[in-house]
This record gives structure tokens, sequence and C-alpha cells, in this order.
């Protein structure tokens, strides 16, 4: 992402639960674990939708000014940023218990394990093939993996098992690394930009309250892909 100490911060900037620990000087957590078993993906689907929603600036209003292509320029400035970085379109192969976090300041916390019942926060590992993508992962990458914040109200255990429970998705990504975490990929909107991609290759949001409406004209794996391909656009935005 252009600019992404800069206007990024100030445009998509994502709060203490997002991993505020950029700066922190711990290690991160070891979060090379067996796969979870797959379990109900609407569980996890239904409990992202209605989990907390961030400090932003500016959001998206559309699925087409998420993708990379769309560009954000403050009103007054030249930085130019964008709400992310990559769009992959793949099949979820497993999920991983990731990193548990005791937070006691910003920069003051302590990584534990994903089951560790003192853990102020959870993150859950799935690793995708990689199908398609645009954006700063390459299509020939093979797989990947992102990072998903288990909602605080959700049974950790069975968001785990719903993630891998997805199937083929299609997924909007932000590059946003963090010491305690192992990937620095992580879905934009507080990890509900999570597409269902259907065996006819209609998409859907399920995990994104009026997903239908902020799909707009996307109606299909193919057509976000191409919109994704498309010319660059430029807009410019006044932070509230």
């Amino acid at each position: 992402m252009d600019a992404r100490l800069g206007t990024a911060t100030v445009l998509v900037g994502a709060g203490l639960l997002a991993g505020c620990s950029v700066n922190s000087d711990h290690d991160a957590f070891d979060d090379s674990a067996t796969a979870v078993r797959a379990g109900d993906p609407d569980y996890a689907l239904t409990q992202l939708r209605h989990g907390p929603v961030g400090d932003y600036g500016v959001l998206p209003t559309s699925l087409a000014e998420s993708l990379p292509n769309h560009r954000l320029r403050l009103r007054g400035t030249e930085d130019v940023a964008s709400f992310s970085d990559a769009l992959v379109v793949g099949t979820v192969t497993q999920v991983t218990k990731g990193n548990g976090v005791i937070w006691r300041d910003e920069d003051d916390y302590t990584t534990v394990g994903y089951d560790d019942p003192s853990a102020d926060t959870r993150t859950a590992v799935v690793t995708m093939t990689i199908d398609d993508a645009t954006g700063d992962i390459a299509p020939g990458t093979g797989s990947m993996s992102f990072r998903v914040l288990s909602p605080f109200r959700a049974d950790p255990d069975r968001f785990a098992e719903g993630l891998a429970g997805l199937g083929r998705i299609a997924v909007v990504l932000d590059r946003d690394p963090s010491k305690v975490e192992s990937t620095p990929w992580r879905t934009i909107m507080d990890d509900r930009l999570i597409g269902v991609v259907a065996a006819d290759g209609s998409l859907t949001l399920p995990a994104l309250p009026r997903g239908s409406s902020f799909a707009g004209d996307i109606h299909t794996a193919d057509q976000l892909l191409a919109a994704a391909r498309g010319p660059v656009t430029t807009e410019s935005v006044t932070v509230p």
C-alpha cells in the first residue's frame, strides 16, 4: 500500500484489537499448530457479521472501492493509499489456532496459546490455495495464509473450525504486519471481507451486513477479478 505509514494510518487505522503491537519488543508466539477439523462455516461468518467494528476514519462504500486498484488521496496532500493490498480467490486447505494475546497496554502484552483462557484476543490462521490473485500477491504463488481475529463473543473452537469449513472463497486483504502474528495478511473491514464462492462461481458476502448492496454489480468471482484488474482510480477524500 502506498503511503502505508502516513495516509493509510489515518484512513484505515484499525485500533487495539487489530494488532496494536507493531511497535512492541516482544517476540511472536509460535503458531505452528495442528490443523483444526472443518466445522460449520455459517457459525464463523455469523460471528464475524455481528462482531465489533473498529474505529475507522473512512471505509469503502462498495466492493469495487475496497479493491487494490481503487486509491485514496487525502484532500490537501499528495499522499495516496488504498483500502487493500491484494485480492485472492482460492480454496481453504487448513486452519490452525494461532496466537492468544494478553493485553496490558498498547505496547505491553504477552503472547500465549490460542486455547489459553486468560487470552484477551485470539487469532486463527487460514491457509488457502491461490487459484487467482491481483495486487501484491502473484497468481502463481501457490498458497498463502491470512489471519482472522476471533470475535470476543464467539466460541473460539467453533469459530476456527467454521473457518476451516469455508471451502472456496475470495478475500480482500491488507498487509498489516504485527510482531505478535506469523502472517502480515489480514482481511479488511474487521475480517468481514471474506466472500464465499459457490460451485457456479457466484459470490456472496455473508460476513458483511448488507453484503448484497455492498457488492453492487459484482455477483461472481470472475466479475470481482475483472473489477480488480480494471484501471486504477483515485478518489479525493476528507477524513472526518
